[in-house]
């Protein structure tokens, strides 16, 4: 699998801007969702959207597809939808949007592992790292996602800490991917 050297920095500009979005939502629904669960739910939907149409744009743009392209694909259709229905139906949505945006960050973590897959096919003597980090968010987040009847502080917070680690640990593993992939191209 040969990927062209714009396309790797593509992939990794677009993962550095969903962990920044992704860390700053995090925050935020940690402090503003216990006070205001509908502007969290707009805010949510603007966000998944944003999320979404980039990925969206990336793939159009492409000129083969691999499977990180395919499951990319899968994603933001899916974070898009999401985010549609946080804005058409946020009555719908509020109560349950810890265990949304920990179903959300799990399909991230499920992307990671592909990532993940790809790093250790490239020989990182460290791969092990992001399949233990990645398969503990799948764990964290399927848990908090399939408690979506709870409404308590302690979702709303699980869920925040997920998605802050989500998006640290998607900065490793992207720049690490990159450096591989590069290094493999021999520049």
């Amino acid at each position: 699998m040969l990927f062209s050297i714009k396309y790797v920095h593509r992939l990794k500009w677009n993962g550095f801007y969903q962990s920044l979005m992704w860390s700053c939502f995090g925050i935020m629904f940690m402090i503003l969702y216990p006070v205001s669960p509908e502007l969290m739910t707009f805010i949510g939907g603007i966000m998944l959207l944003f999320q979404g149409v980039p990925q969206l744009i990336l793939f159009l743009e492409e000129d083969e597809r691999f499977l990180i392209s395919l499951l990319s694909l899968i994603e933001c259709l899916l974070v898009s939808f999401l985010g549609v229905w946080m804005l058409t139906n946020p009555e719908e949505v509020y109560d349950t949007l810890p265990a949304v945006l920990a179903f959300v960050t799990f399909i991230h973590a499920f992307s990671n592992m592909i990532v993940t897959g790809r790093i250790r096919h490239l020989r990182y003597a460290r791969w092990w790292i992001a399949a233990i980090v990645t398969a503990a968010k799948m764990i964290a987040t399927a848990g908090l996602a399939l408690q979506f009847h709870l409404h308590s502080e302690f979702m709303v917070i699980g869920t925040g800490i997920c998605m802050l680690l989500d998006a640290v640990s998607d900065i490793w593993i992207w720049r690490t991917l990159e450096t591989l992939i590069i290094e493999d191209m021999g520049i």
